[in-house]
Parts: C-alpha cells; sequence; structure tokens
C-alpha cells in the first residue's frame, strides 16, 4: 500500500487525513482480493503407502479433495479405496505403469487388460489416470470407466490428441520444464474449446543428483520466475478457460509427505489458496442418483428415469441435472432441466429394438454446491442376445497382401442369418466403416482388404440390433502390416 503524505494544513484536514489511512489499512487483504478468486480443487497423486501412513488426512486437511492412487501392479486396492472414500476425498487411480511403464509395454495389446480393467470397475474404481498408451487404449478403456484424465504435455508426440478424447474428462497438464508452456496454452485452449477441464500437474522433485533443475517451473514458483503455477492459473482465467485445479503429483515416493513440504509446497500451496480456494471447502457437497422404472424393458415400453440430487440428504431444488447415455463413445444429452421441489429430473425414454445402454445423471454445480455424477446405470432393452466374433485370415500382413475378415453372427451358438454386421476401424478416435451388410445363411459377412505399408490398426465388427435381436460388439482385433 503506497504511504500517504500528509501536507501542512488545518489541523482538522490533518485528522481527516490519518482517518482515511487508517480506515483503509485495516481493510484485510483477503477482502480485496476475493473479488477476483476462483475456487478449484487441490489434488494429490501418490502410492498406496501415502494412504495407509496418515499422509491423506494431512492433505484432507489443507484443503486437497482429489486422490490419484499411483498403483504398480494389476492390484484392485480396494482397501485405499475404500480410506479415500471414508475420507470423503474423490478417488482416481493411476495406471501408467500397469498399461503403459513408459512405452516398455507398448506392443502389448491393451486387450490383454481387459480382466483387469473389469477388476477395478468391480472394485468400484470409476476413474482412471495416465500419462501414456497407445492409439486405441480409450476406445478400449471407455467400457469400463466413467472417464479417463491425460498427463501430459503438448509438445509430447504420440499421446498428444488423447487430450481430446470423448473419454477425457480433464486433462492435467505437467508443468516442469518452462519450454512446455506455449504447447501446454495450446492444448488447453483446444481442449476447453471441446469442453474438457484443465489443471496444473506439478511434479515433487526439483534438482536432481547431476546438479541439473529438472522442474524449473517450481523453481520460478519460490523464488519470483515466471512461469510460475500462479501466473499459469492467472493466465488460464484471463484467455476464458479457468484451470479447475492443482494437482501435486509425488509418483510411487513413499515419502511423498515430507519432500513436498521440504520443498516449500507449503507455502506455495497457501499462496495458492488466497487467490484459488480449495473448491472442497468453497462449495458443499452434492450427489446425484439416478434410477429407472425397469431396466430391462420390452421394445416400444417406456421406461421412466428418475435423477435425484441431494446434499446432506436433503434435496436441492432449482438445480441443473442432466440425464445421458453415450454411442460409440459420444455423449448424447436426453434431457438437461432444474431440479423439481423434490431435488428430481424426470424422464421417458422407449427403444424400438433390442439393445444395451449406459446411463448416468449429473449435475455440473454451480457458486454453492460442487459438480457430482451418478453411478452407471445399464438398461437392456429385450430381444434375444447375440454375439459376434470378428477373426482374419492373418493378422500380420505383407503390404498389399489380401486379409479376409469373417464376422460371425450367432445366438445361442445358433447362426442368425439376414442381419446386419458392420466391419470397422478408427483412425485417430474416428470411425471407418470397411463394410456393412447383411449375413449369409451361415451368419458371416466377408470383407477382403490390402494395405500400402507397414501399419497398425484395431478393428472391430457390431450389430445394431433390431425388435428380436439384442446389439453386440466383437472383441478388439489388431492387425500389424509388416
Amino acid at each position: 500500500m503506497q504511504r500517504l503524505r500528509m501536507f501542512s494544513g488545518a489541523f482538522v484536514v490533518i485528522l481527516l487525513l490519518v482517518a482515511v489511512f487508517f480506515s483503509v489499512a485495516t481493510i484485510t487483504t483477503p477482502s480485496v482480493v476475493a473479488s477476483t478468486t476462483h475456487p478449484i480443487e487441490y489434488q494429490i497423486g501418490c502410492p498406496p503407502s501415502m494412504v495407509n501412513d496418515g499422509s491423506l488426512d494431512y492433505f484432507k486437511a489443507h484443503g486437497f479433495s482429489v486422490v490419484y492412487l499411483v498403483v504398480p501392479d494389476t492390484g484392485t486396492y480396494q482397501a485405499e479405496l475404500n480410506k479415500i472414500k471414508s475420507l470423503g476425498m474423490r478417488p482416481i487411480i493411476d495406471v501408467e505403469t500397469v498399461i503403459w511403464n513408459g512405452g516398455q509395454l507398448q506392443s502389448t495389446p491393451i486387450t490383454n487388460f481387459a480382466s483387469y480393467f473389469q477388476s477395478l470397475k468391480n472394485a468400484g474404481w470409476e476413474y482412471v489416470s495416465s500419462e501414456g498408451g497407445r492409439a486405441g487404449d480409450l476406445d478400449y478403456m471407455a467400457q469400463y470407466f466413467k472417464g479417463y484424465v491425460n498427463y501430459n504435455c503438448d509438445q509430447c508426440g504420440l499421446w498428444k490428441d488423447m487430450y481430446k478424447h470423448s473419454c477425457t474428462v480433464a486433462n492435467s497438464w505437467e508443468s516442469y520444464y518452462t519450454s512446455e508452456w506455449s504447447y501446454i496454452q495450446q492444448g488447453a485452449k483446444e481442449a476447453a474449446a471441446l469442453g474438457k477441464q484443465n489443471g496444473i500437474l506439478a511434479g515433487v522433485w526439483e534438482y536432481g543428483s547431476d546438479g541439473k533443475d529438472y522442474n524449473p517451473i517450481l523453481t520460478n514458483s519460490k523464488n519470483g520466475g515466471s512461469p510460475s503455477y500462479k501466473s499459469m492459473l492467472d493466465w488460464s482465467y484471463d484467455n476464458g478457460i479457468g484451470f479447475t485445479h492443482f494437482h501435486v503429483w509425488c509418483g510411487s515416493n513413499s515419502q511423498g509427505l515430507s519432500r513436498y513440504k521440504a520443498l516449500g509446497f507449503e507455502d506455495i500451496v497457501a499462496n495458492l489458496q488466497t487467490y484459488y480456494p480449495a473448491t472442497s471447502s468453497a462449495k458443499t457437497q452434492a450427489s446425484v442418483a439416478l434410477s429407472a422404472s425397469t431396466t430391462t424393458p420390452s421394445p416400444y415400453q417406456y421406461v421412466t428415469f428418475t435423477a435425484t440430487l441431494t446434499s446432506g440428504g436433503n434435496p436441492l431444488s432449482g438445480k441443473s441435472v442432466s440425464i445421458y447415455h453415450y454411442v460409440d463413445n459420444v455423449r448424447y444429452y436426453d434431457i438437461s432441466a432444474n431440479t423439481d421441489a423434490n431435488g428430481q429430473v424426470k424422464l421417458m425414454k422407449s427403444w424400438a429394438g433390442a439393445a444395451q445402454f449406459q446411463y448416468y445423471a449429473a449435475t455440473p454445480g454451480d457458486s454453492s454446491y460442487a459438480a457430482s455424477t451418478s453411478s452407471e446405470l445399464i438398461v437392456k432393452v429385450g430381444g434375444q442376445s447375440t454375439s459376434v466374433a470378428l477373426s482374419a485370415s492373418t493378422t500380420t500382413p505383407s503390404p498389399y497382401q489380401y486379409v479376409t475378415f469373417t464376422a460371425t453372427l450367432t445366438s445361442g451358438g445358433n447362426p442368425l442369418s439376414g442381419k446386419s454386421v458392420s466391419i470397422y476401424h478408427y483412425v485417430d478416435n474416428v470411425r471407418y466403416y470397411d463394410i456393412t451388410a447383411n449375413t449369409e445363411a451361415n451368419g458371416q459377412a466377408k470383407l477382403m482388404k490390402s494395405w500400402a505399408g507397414a501399419a497398425q490398426f484395431q478393428y472391430y465388427a457390431a450389430t445394431p440390433g433390431d425388435s428380436s435381436d439384442a446389439a453386440s460388439t466383437s472383441s478388439e482385433l489388431v492387425i500389424n502390416v509388416q
């Protein structure tokens, strides 16, 4: 605050000036800053050992509300999940080591992890995160999880477009090197334009044993350099993006809390929270539940969906709630409306033929209440179940060698003829249909295909179902052109 200079004059004027000076001086800093604060989530990434040694109690007490569990193996970590939930914190499981491990597992098909993903889903894990992976990973993982949190800097090549994927709900931009800041800015702009949340991932390390600074943005945040964590958050709000979280990542370091303190993160976070208070302390938690009058309707039978929004067991009226479902990893909103006096939004829906859908309800939150998403609700529209299998004459063809794909549609082991089946693949998360045809008497549809050069493709076969037969999709078939 600038010092007021007092010039000579009438004694009354001097007293008035002194009074003004002290009235201004007694305004507290939080009151001045409050008009420009933006509540954000504070998140911690840590190994299972930090969940069990009491470290989370510290972070909970300091405004952290989200935990990324960095796991080293294919365990389900049920006890750690329950502990995180018991603290009222939101759990996300970091599977990078298991499915990618710095690229060492890039030749392992993502389909090899089907049983692992199913075990995580069965345990109650709803959201996953990772730093890297192979093309097609998110298409596959979307079958098991509500959403994916992407760790990356846009400068990284193989995985860069994953921040745009429909399964990606948030991007936690790795903020270590100042040279990456311009790439992060560009990636955050593109992601925000697609409705994705963005935030900062800060690593709990600094100088290496070789004396090199491996985390210059942390150094800047302590000595006033730029970019710093605060200047990055400031930029996001100045440019209409609004970073929604500050994520401190300890990785697999079991001494993460002591390193956090030794590196000065206590002061950094306390300063950030002056301008960017913790969402957990700024907003009241809410919960949205979705139910249906039946989850096994017949074709053309109406189903009534009911989304109920509560806080502390009490209904919240006049709050925005959406009911939606996914088709081919694209979200379709069935209804968005404000809750009634009972905290409810209702939807009536029917379907023409046998099919299966995954429905959700969600509230975006507001200035008083935090966002919330319901558990998945599976609706199976009646009709006999079907199975479609996809095979190929070879999965390792040479360039220009023709491959014969065979899609076989059955029900109860019996072939289904005259039914629509498609064979397709993805390129950059866009589906390309190679053939759509009706099955022959043996329940099959065939496709011949060749490629000009070395490449890898993920192929699928699917039937949309009809009034008598349910929809189904084959497992992924990977083609490696040599």
